[in-house]
């Protein structure tokens, strides 16, 4: 008996049995842990992609008051009131607007057969979008007082629209407004370009390109990337939305992030080390996807009665000699006052006059320059303003549509406008900011923009006063998340 019980023999066993039962708790645990942080992160995904659907949808829903052919009597109302956004498979959104008198104490407006039927023009709307991504919904309200505006159009919703490419040189930074982050957003119905000289870009919105998109140097496009060419990024560039080519291939080097989902129409799957989301191939391939807008819908059409309308005074100006005529009248115009200068052709020669500006201009009033010829900034010029005021520079005006490749309007290195001007440049030609060009708040709408390095655009939409027109002029009270 003593034997027996002196004898250790198959300890060893029963510890190692022991430790291994340890060992695999432990690693059971650590699994599941691992499965639980890997569906939150999948989780936080979708939600987020879900509040950018409902944000779009939002917008989407804004840019259609807008439109000058939007009745301002009976306008669309209730549910599905836009088309869903495709661009933004997988997620979706759904709107739903309702009208009102006023933004106080006013009456809900009758809604019949998806307009309003009181053939009176109502004084605000609440907007319901519910934006969905695998299976998940946020839903975002906005509540916005709207007047009808005729003789007034807001022409573009986005930072930059190109008929033809877009270029940015690397160190740019195109930020959204204050009332949306996320509404940088960059169409072109040609080609997309960011990051040169290696140095990235980042886009505070979506792009979109009807061509081909190329992403370099660490660019970051916080929304969509969407192109229909072949889509390609190198240098650690990131996308924190989707990215898709409808027509082509994806072809994301080393170090991309894609925090969304990748679409593919040719060619090899991207890594999935690359795309935290789901990769699909689409088939067949799908040539509406980006759906880009032709130019006539960003047109803007000078209109002396509309200008007149709106408190504007005219100024022409004509011939060879009517830009420096305009340059020494601008320093002029009283405070507070609204201007249109409109320069025009020599008529006999049928040549055009170039509006350059070496120092500072300081602008006093809303100004409006409506020009046949051409505008150049030289370096380190600057035009100005002590208070916040409206800057339309609209330059090749009489030129037919694009495309067209004259050189527009330059600004020079380091050249800038002031941010206390809310600034549309208009041209059915190019626009060029040479490297070190500093900040412009407002929009380009252009047949092509070439921006160099360390260029700044603060997205402000800007109302055309001075255009025919109707449709809503919207001022947000409030846009927020609902909670249910």
């Amino acid at each position: 008996m003593r034997k027996l019980l002196n004898d250790d023999r198959g300890l060893a066993m029963v510890t190692a049995v022991l430790a291994l039962m340890v060992v695999t708790s432990l690693a059971t645990a650590g699994f599941s842990l691992a499965t639980h942080d890997l569906n939150s992160s999948a989780g936080d995904r979708r939600r987020t992609q879900a509040i950018h659907a409902a944000e779009a949808g939002l917008d989407r829903f804004l840019q259609y008051l807008s439109l000058p052919t939007t009745s301002v009597t009976a306008p669309a109302c209730g549910a599905n009131v836009v088309p869903n956004d495709t661009t933004l498979t997988p997620a979706s959104f759904s709107v739903t607007a309702t009208y009102y008198t006023t933004t106080t104490a006013g009456s809900q407006m009758t809604c019949t057969g998806g307009v309003l039927s009181s053939g009176i023009t109502p004084g605000a709307v609440l907007i319901h979008s519910v934006g969905t991504a695998a299976g998940v919904t946020r839903t975002m309200d906005g509540w916005y007082a709207i007047a009808s505006t005729p003789g007034q159009k807001q022409i573009f919703g986005g930072a930059i629209y190109a008929f033809g490419d877009v270029t940015i040189q690397g160190q740019g930074v195109i930020n959204g407004p204050s009332t949306n982050p996320n509404g940088g957003d960059i169409y072109s119905a040609g080609n997309v370009a960011l990051g040169g000289s290696g140095n990235g870009d980042t886009i505070n919105g979506k792009v979109w390109a009807a061509g081909t998109l190329t992403l370099k140097g660490g660019t970051e496009v916080k929304l969509d990337a969407i192109s229909k060419g072949d889509l390609t990024t190198s240098g650690g560039a990131t996308v924190d939305g989707n990215v898709r080519s409808s027509m082509g291939a994806l072809s994301l080097g080393n170090n991309t992030a894609v925090f969304g989902n990748g679409l593919y129409c040719t060619g090899s799957a991207p890594s999935s080390s690359a795309v935290k989301g789901t990769i699909t191939k689409t088939t067949p391939c799908d040539p509406t996807v980006p759906n880009i807008d032709t130019w006539g819908q960003h047109a803007f059409v000078f209109d002396p009665v509309a200008a007149a309308n709106n408190g504007y005074t005219v100024k022409t100006y004509t011939g060879l000699t009517a830009c420096a005529s305009a340059q020494a009248f601008i320093p002029t115009i009283p405070s507070g006052a609204k201007y249109v200068i409109r320069i025009q052709k020599d008529p006999i020669t049928g040549l055009s006059c170039q509006l350059s500006y070496t120092s500072t201009v300081t602008v006093n009033g809303d100004l409006e320059i409506v020009s046949d010829g051409t505008l150049s900034l030289g370096s380190q010029a600057l035009i100005t303003s002590p208070v916040e005021r409206k800057l339309i520079l609209a330059f090749d005006y009489s030129t037919a549509g694009p495309p067209c490749a004259n050189q527009s309007i330059t600004l020079g290195g380091q050249a800038s406008i002031s941010t206390n001007l809310d600034t549309l440049m208009y041209t059915p030609c190019q626009v060029s900011f040479n490297a070190g060009s500093n900040t412009l708040k407002g929009q380009i709408v252009s047949a092509g923009v070439s921006l160099g390095g360390h260029a700044q655009i603060n997205t402000y939409p800007i109302l055309v006063e001075t255009q025919s027109g109707f449709g809503f002029a919207e001022t947000m009270l409030y846009r927020r998340e609902v909670i249910s």
